[in-house]
């Protein structure tokens, strides 16, 4: 697959996986439905977005590879394995409030160093800059209000889980979402020009 595709392709991944967020963090709070269905929601949620995830994460290390930038592959690749060991432990293992932090300090900081490693790209590609930093502020969000509000140090859980997860996130994937459609714009021009 040529790479000004993939990249198109990882962006309209990265929307498909915000929509199926949106619906089920948001509206599927407001409806009951059967466990059956439940189930069978989660599963197709969860292994569809583990599919659409590494196709994202995928195209994010193949942009650190044409940048030179070993730090956006070594994070994009992490990111990978624990996206695969959560959906695993998500489909097959039972809640814990143990997993539930050690998911909310893992996510946390992983948002932090993604977003590092994007923000070094800053000057090599556009968006880079806003998506690093909408990263790092997810991350800072993650680790201290919804790991402390996981440990009922804080009140006002929900609201922080709201502000980071529908807000702040639905920012940071549309700003990926353009960074991945940056790269495949610029792919396509130097296909043009060969």
């Amino acid at each position: 697959m040529l790479k000004n595709k993939l990249f198109q392709f990882a962006a309209y991944s990265h929307l498909v996986l915000l929509i199926m967020f949106l619906i089920f963090s948001v509206f599927l709070g407001f409806i009951t439905l059967e466990t059956s269905k439940i189930n069978l929601f989660n599963f197709i949620y969860l292994t569809l977005g583990l599919i659409l995830g590494i196709v994202v994460y995928y195209a994010f290390i193949l942009l650190g590879s044409t940048f030179k930038n070993k730090f956006l592959i070594r994070i994009a690749l992490i990111e990978i394995i624990v996206l695969i060991i959560k959906v695993l432990y998500s489909l097959f293992g039972e809640f814990s409030i143990g997993f539930d932090i050690i998911d909310s300090i893992t996510s946390g900081t992983l948002g932090i160093l993604f977003g590092t490693a994007l923000f070094s790209i800053r000057q090599k590609i556009k968006y880079a800059k806003t998506a690093g930093i909408l990263n790092i502020i997810s991350g800072v969000i993650m680790l201290i209000f919804i790991t402390l509000g996981t440990l009922s140090i804080i009140s006002g859980r929900d609201l922080f889980i709201f502000i980071d997860s529908v807000i702040i996130h639905t920012l940071t994937v549309i700003s990926e979402m353009f960074i991945l459609f940056e790269a495949s714009k610029r792919f396509e021009k130097q296909k043009r020009t060969k």
